[in-house]
């Protein structure tokens, strides 16, 4: 890649930054269904047709939200699997940033506009934005499955877990993760009770519990 495209490219990626950016103020302001990308294209401070070069509605524009948390996701993990630590460790470091992540969310957005948003998306069964939300979340989901069904793997070679597999173990650990996180991305309790919550659970989980 030479530098023309380079810098091309850099361009690209700082104009989509700034657009989800916008986004994320506006929404802070008013209900997101009350926002028009014309709205957005003046926040970002580009033409509309710039904004559309970009993105076809809003509803793209939260998938591009998305895509750039499960990036994140994705960076966290690549490290983590670097990382010194034993995998009980690795496991609750996961769990734990995880949760961190979806309290962030709902900082940014409030959750009911959280809801609101996600709750359309998915509900709305029709067009590709559903079709493409629900193939990331999928990907995503695997993604951290099989890094917890590997340091399963790791934990039973050392005598633990002898007789569960380790893809049940991590379906298992990663479902009840992700009730938690939901429960707290959701607004359902505040950011103390979640934690509260995901500790006691890896208390019981790992045997702590006396």
């Amino acid at each position: 890649m030479d530098k023309k495209e380079i810098r091309k490219n850099k361009e690209k990626e700082f104009k989509i930054q700034m657009i989800l950016n916008a986004f994320k103020r506006l929404i802070n302001q008013r209900p997101w269904n009350e926002i028009t990308m014309q709205d957005i294209a003046d926040e970002a401070g580009f033409g509309k047709a710039t904004l559309y070069f970009y993105f076809n509605s809003k509803e793209d524009i939260i998938i591009g939200l998305m895509a750039n948390g499960m990036n994140m996701h994705n960076d966290f993990v690549q490290k983590l699997k670097e990382e010194s630590l034993n995998p009980e460790q690795k496991i609750r470091r996961l769990a734990s940033f995880r949760l961190e992540f979806a309290q962030r969310l709902k900082e940014e957005f409030g959750a009911v506009e959280l809801k609101t948003m996600f709750t359309w998306l998915i509900t709305s069964k029709e067009g590709r934005q559903y079709k493409t939300l629900r193939s990331m979340l999928r990907e995503q989901m695997e993604k951290i499955t099989n890094f917890y069904e590997a340091e399963f793997e790791k934990m039973k070679a050392q005598g633990r877990y002898k007789d569960i597999a380790p893809r049940s173990l991590a379906t298992l650990y990663g479902g009840s993760v992700q009730s938690i996180i939901g429960g707290a991305h959701m607004g359902l309790y505040d950011a103390s009770a979640a934690k509260t919550m995901l500790d006691d659970f890896n208390k019981i989980w790992f045997g702590e519990v006396k």
